[in-house]
């Protein structure tokens, strides 16, 4: 009697309302236990559960953003399909990912969904990752072969997009995987521009201060991060991953060029001085005798040509008398 009236509860609801939409009703059934009652009062009422709702996205990828891992799994169990794509092209996966749900992830993959599937405008679950902070989701998805260097259709990678938003534990680890350096955004920039612009010193300071690991070392990484790991063999998926310390001698620097200019002819230095970020314009300075610094604005900042170390710093220090 108690499921029938629950059952005969969430069908009166979803047919009358009561000013909550389905997405509502549907996240209020998982606070509050009664998630196996809305979806068998679906099913009963003959609705498909991988139907979108009104804003384009399915019953799973709501499960999955909210963590709810039990209501994953009995939608799954109901038959719901994780390989259903939002109106936005995103899958499930992409979802957990973003709002770093490791558990739910991993029942994705191991029912077969793809690593690095693409949303419509290509971007992969670890670009959602990155670009949102979540770590334990970055480990796990390269742990499981996910394409650290993959290019989404505004020429972003997720090393660019965590340089950007200033994740830098994550700048650290695609680095110390390998991750491309070289890589453009559709707007002409490296991720050191980006992190020069935002003022992530750390970033910025590990970029000078810490050498990569040479190839030996990702030779090594690249056997514990196999695209043939499966994810129904992982044993304990890590939580976070950091490479053994080696000797001075093991070590090699990957360069990029921290002169690289945008389009517009501006270089990290220049970007970190224009939004005032004094502290990482002090490590750009430093970390050669000679910054180039062009510009094609006619009131840089900059010299036209390379300039030394002491006039930059002069050059900055004026800029800031003039606030």
């Amino acid at each position: 009697m108690e499921r029938a009236t629950s059952l005969s509860f969430w069908t009166i609801t979803k047919r009358n309302g009561n000013g909550q939409s389905q997405k509502e009703i549907f996240l209020d059934s998982i606070s509050s236990g009664e998630v196996e009652n809305f979806i068998e009062g679906l099913l009963e009422a003959g609705e498909d559960l991988n139907s979108k709702l009104s804003d384009g996205y399915t019953y799973l990828s709501y499960a999955a953003h909210y963590g709810s891992l039990y209501a994953v799994q009995f939608l799954m169990k109901k038959g719901a399909d994780a390989s259903v794509k939002n109106s936005d092209g995103t899958l499930p996966l992409h979802i957990a990912s973003k709002f770093g749900h490791r558990d739910i992830s991993h029942v994705f993959l191991r029912k077969g969904i793809y690593v690095d599937s693409w949303d419509d405008s290509k971007c992969t679950p670890l670009h959602y990752a990155a670009k949102n902070g979540r770590e334990w989701i970055v480990t796990f998805l390269t742990y499981h072969g996910a394409d650290f260097n993959a290019v989404n259709s505004r020429g972003y990678t997720p090393l660019l997009l965590a340089a950007q938003q200033g994740h830098k534990y994550i700048v650290f680890e695609l680095l110390t995987l390998g991750a491309d350096t070289d890589g453009y955004s559709d707007i002409g920039w490296t991720w050191l521009h980006h992190a020069a612009q935002n003022g992530w010193e750390n970033i910025v300071n590990y970029y000078i201060k810490r050498p990569e690991i040479e190839r030996i070392t990702r030779s090594l990484n690249s056997k514990r991060f196999s695209r043939n790991h499966h994810p129904s063999v992982c044993p304990v998926c890590p939580v976070s991953y950091m490479p053994p310390k080696l000797p001075k001698n093991n070590y090699q620097k990957k360069f990029l060029n921290i002169n690289a200019k945008t389009p517009l002819g501006k270089t990290p230095l220049l970007l970190a001085a224009e939004h005032n970020h004094p502290l990482v314009v002090e490590q750009l300075i430093q970390e050669e005798d000679y910054i180039e610094c062009f510009a094609e604005t006619p009131n840089s900042q900059c010299a036209t040509g390379p300039i030394k170390r002491t006039s930059s710093l002069q050059t900055y220090q004026e800029k800031q008398s003039t606030y």
